[in-house]
């Protein structure tokens, strides 16, 4: 398109995902690529503040190793992010969460018995504990219209519940909270 409108610029097309070691970097350019983005290896590498629990699954991942999950922050549009699913349960569990969520309207009419299953083993603690630790992150933010939205919406409050556990998940990897592996 460029060339037929005869630009004077030159279009930069790049190469991402699976670039983990030279070879791949060198394949990206010799098909033409102008640069490569890396991620996992960014975070596996001895500089990252990544836990060496999760540095070891990294460096072992092969490419069905990963897996689409719900993301934290853009969770109640249903966007995905690469995340490893080898030797984690973190994408099963994110979209077990994303489902519940699109099924129901609120935590109040999640069944009884699923709700026991997400405390006792997703969240690992109550579901009024975890929106209070919620309600709290953002208080402390200063950010009033989050909790006002999620005190008059219970689909907006189950949201901020879920992703409690999603962006708990990333601190626990770097941390390498042994629980939580």
């Amino acid at each position: 398109i460029v060339e037929t409108r005869g630009e004077a610029f030159r279009v930069r097309i790049g190469a991402a995902g699976g670039i983990g070691n030279p070879q791949a970097v060198y394949a990206a350019f010799a098909m033409g690529a102008a640069y490569v983005c890396t991620g996992s290896i960014n975070q596996a590498c001895i500089e990252a503040g990544t836990s060496p629990q999760v540095k070891a699954l990294l460096g072992r991942a092969k490419m069905d190793d990963v897996a689409m999950a719900p993301s934290a922050d853009m969770f109640e549009i249903g966007s995905k992010v690469q995340v490893l699913k080898g030797g984690t349960m973190y994408a099963m569990r994110a979209q077990k969460l994303y489902n519940l969520y699109k099924q129901y309207d609120g935590l109040e009419d999640i069944p009884a018995a699923e709700i026991a299953g997400l405390e006792s083993v997703i969240f690992q603690k109550s579901l009024p504990q975890v929106w209070e630790e919620t309600r709290q992150f953002f208080k402390a933010r200063g950010n009033p219209k989050i909790l006002e939205a999620a005190e008059a919406h219970p689909k907006k409050r189950m949201a901020l519940v879920f992703q409690w556990y999603l962006g708990q998940s990333s601190r626990w990897a770097i941390s390498g909270a042994k629980a939580r592996a």
